[in-house]
């Protein structure tokens, strides 16, 4: 067992541990070691990738079961072009959103269906304008959960019940009734499961109708929608009201229905403003709190021999095993700083919701921003900086009892050590960046999920809907992804000055990460939100605030060295570059990047061809809830004729359903 020994100068060794915390004998240990399994786990992964997929189509190429027509086949990436290929694509120009604008912060006077066609008048010269204020929703949301719930209830029950249609169970399954269900089943008494949850989802079916046909009654809310006669008519009245803010209100392009985050909608402008500076700040403090153990990792998990040194019993175990100490070291922290960046993604998604953004498109933007300020704080800054500044301050304070503060702060060469401290923490990222390879390996390879799955068939009685949400085709997270790309480039662009191993270990994360990520969006995951290249004005702007970061470094490296004052003036083209670079993309590109017309541009005959016959004027753009279809009890055969027993009609078409008469756009 190990144990602590009492030391005198416990302080001052820990306070000269902490300075230099890559300092160590077990750098290129843990380097070769983290090489090393990083290079195997990929070799691994892809030769169980080869062996698997041909046997697990449903894991290594869902689309192809999900998604047969071809339609959602990414495109081929061109730079320039891939935001106007977007808005002429006839998937965009079919929508009715693509001609439709989102009204928001509408005043009291003006929340009618002509109030919004008055606020959106002055900056449009067609009179085909059509405008729907929205009204609230009261309990509609809800109860579509509730009943969506009571369902996925149902299958369970019947799923379970009839496992074995040949010898099914002596007695029905059983529950209690719940407090509030309109039911004729007495609240807390034990019920027969199944004709339970059927009662409770024919009654909430038909609350839910009734709920819809009677929205128009409701109260307006602070939000509507205008539709133009076509997507160029909608961005040229877009352009023009961008900077515009009639009677306080804000005219923009609308996202499709199922992007808008609808709850945020009806926030008030005040409230808006307080939940983003509260966001602010939950921000801030996260990257506060996060300040502590992330300088801890840097000085004692980067490099152990720090902790051995503090701990004798340790520095032993060190010395008797030095190779296996020197993988450990390689890995650990690193992999802790990985998994600890899985959990950011969700936790800046929930505070940007909570800020009031108005689409998931926007959201992911925002989080994007979030993760990217984040990593370069807290790795770049905080970590890279960390020794270098208790280093320095270190050596002051020693030097102030023989010379007074400001001579010691001046003779301690501030510039060297930080520089020293950023040498010193480039073996971390060297290890960081292979370990990465093996992520993309492990993306690839889908090993997680094959063994998540194959657990859930044979440990779980899984419902049909279950199964087939099982093989679905996930997601593809792109905040998350961009960021590392992102983040990659930023720390091969800083430390390539001093560290010139970042640059082919870069490169070849790379090289072999498109190529991956290639294959997974072709055939495993899906784009849940499409941006139709909207995010590539923040990738821009982040590879040329890298840039910038790196301009600064090697400005600060070369004013340490104090070789020749010619070599930074030769440097200060670099930046005045790269100022003049943004302020031309800002002219060229950014409008570009939001509306396809501003002044008329023909739309594509073939677009307009392909136009769906019912896209008038008069086509409604709400709230999912208003038109989206109920779902009804997924079933095996088996347990058909159970469900037909009890409930007597399909499910989602009972007696006084009536379907609601206003045409309403759901798409």
């Amino acid at each position: 067992m190990f144990t602590l020994q009492p030391r005198d100068n416990d302080p001052e060794d820990f306070l000269q541990y902490i300075q230099s915390p890559f300092n160590t004998q077990l750098t290129t240990k843990a380097f070769w070691s983290s090489f090393g399994y990083s290079i195997s786990g990929a070799v691994l992964c892809a030769v169980l990738f080869c062996l698997l997929r041909p046997r697990n189509k449903t894991i290594y190429a869902p689309r192809l079961k999900h998604i047969s027509d071809g339609k959602r086949v990414p495109p081929a990436v061109s730079n320039a072009r891939i935001r106007c290929e977007y808005f002429e694509s006839s998937e965009y120009q079919n929508k009715a959103f693509s001609r439709t604008l989102m009204v928001t912060d509408i005043p009291d006077r003006y929340r009618t269906d002509a109030g919004i066609v008055e606020l959106v008048r002055p900056f449009s010269t067609s009179r085909d304008l059509s405008g729907t204020i929205a009204h609230s929703l009261k309990e509609l949301p809800e109860l579509i959960t509730t009943y969506e719930g009571a369902v996925r209830e149902l299958e369970v029950v019947l799923s379970k019940y009839s496992g074995h249609p040949k010898r099914l169970p002596a007695k029905r399954p059983i529950c209690k009734a719940r407090e509030g269900d309109d039911t004729s089943f007495a609240p807390g008494s034990k019920v027969d499961a199944i004709e339970y949850l059927v009662s409770r989802t024919h009654r909430l079916s038909v609350r839910i109708h009734e709920t819809r046909n009677a929205t128009a009654d409701k109260e307006a809310l602070p939000y509507g929608f205008a539709t133009c006669p076509n997507m160029e008519q909608a961005h040229e009245l877009a352009y023009a009201a961008r900077k515009q803010h009639p009677y306080g209100s804000k005219i923009q392009l609308a996202p499709g229905p199922n992007h808008v985050i609808w709850k945020n909608l009806s926030l008030p402008k005040e409230t808006r403003r307080r939940r983003v500076f509260m966001g602010h700040i939950a921000v801030s403090a996260l990257v506060a709190v996060w300040t502590v153990p992330n300088a801890l990792i840097a000085v004692f998990l980067a490099d152990l021999s720090k902790l051995g040194a503090i701990w004798p019993t340790f520095q032993a175990e060190l010395e008797r095993h030095p190779r296996t100490w020197g993988a450990i070291q390689g890995i650990l922290a690193p992999l802790v700083t990985t998994l600890f960046y899985l959990l950011l993604p969700t936790i800046f998604r929930r505070l940007s919701i909570y800020a009031g953004d108005l689409s998931k498109t926007e959201r992911e933007r925002g989080v994007a921003r979030k993760l990217y300020v984040f990593f370069i704080f807290n790795n770049l800054i905080v970590f890279s900086f960390f020794s270098a500044a208790w280093k320095y301050a270190a050596a002051v304070i020693r030097a102030q009892s023989n010379q007074n503060l400001w001579a010691a702060i001046k003779d301690n060469q501030p510039f060297e050590n930080l520089m020293g401290a950023f040498c010193d923490v480039s073996p971390f990222w060297l290890n960081y960046l292979l370990q990465r390879n093996l992520g993309a390996a492990l993306d690839v390879s889908q090993l997680v999920k094959l063994g998540r799955d194959w657990l859930s068939r044979r440990l779980l009685n899984l419902t049909p809907r279950e199964l087939l949400e099982l093989t679905a085709p996930p997601a593809f997270d792109y905040a998350s992804h961009y960021n590392n790309f992102l983040f990659y480039v930023t720390i091969a662009l800083v430390f390539a000055p001093f560290q010139p191993l970042v640059l082919p270990v870069t490169a070849f994360y790379f090289t072999t990460d498109s190529y991956l990520k290639k294959y997974l969006l072709m055939y495993v995951f899906v784009t849940k939100h499409e941006s139709g290249g909207g995010i590539w004005g923040f990738i821009v702007n982040r590879v040329l605030a890298a840039t910038l970061l790196s301009n600064v470094v090697a400005t600060m490296f070369v004013l340490a060295r104090r070789e020749s004052y010619v070599q930074i003036i030769l440097m200060a083209p670099l930046f005045a570059i790269l100022g003049g670079f943004k302020y031309f993309c800002i002219k060229t590109f950014d409008d570009d990047q939001c509306f396809y017309s501003k002044r008329g541009r023909k739309v594509s005959d073939d677009a307009v061809m392909e136009k769906r016959n019912d896209e008038s004027v008069d086509v409604r753009f709400g709230h999912p809830a208003l038109y989206s279809k109920l779902i009804v009890p997924m079933v095996s055969t088996r347990a058909r004729g159970i469900l037909r027993d009890a409930q007597g009609e399909p499910l989602g078409y009972w007696p006084g359903w009536h379907p609601p008469t206003e045409k309403i756009a759901a798409t």
